[in-house]
């Protein structure tokens, strides 16, 4: 994890991960975890961006698959970035 220290302990930070399965998250991190608002690039070029919470995908964002846009609106369905998250 990449992160500024120039915010205080309990508040959201700015940085970049890349997980194990590839994939590469760029947003805010809380306490060592993704939370906040962040873009999730996976391996096969599905990218999620949006909400995330105590490290998971959750609340209002957008999956964007190969084709364009494949789904918009909060509880993105896993279909194709299972891995991912």
């Amino acid at each position: 994890i990449v992160s500024f220290d120039l915010f205080p302990h309990d508040c959201r930070r700015p940085g970049m991960m890349r997980i194990s399965d590839g994939s590469y998250f760029f947003g805010e991190f809380k306490e060592g975890k993704r939370h906040g608002v962040g873009v999730l690039i996976s391996p096969n070029g599905v990218v999620y961006e949006g909400e995330f919470s105590d490290d998971m995908r959750d609340g209002c964002g957008c999956l964007w698959e190969h084709s364009g846009p494949a789904y918009f609106g909060n509880s993105i369905p896993a279909r194709s970035f299972d891995h991912a998250s």
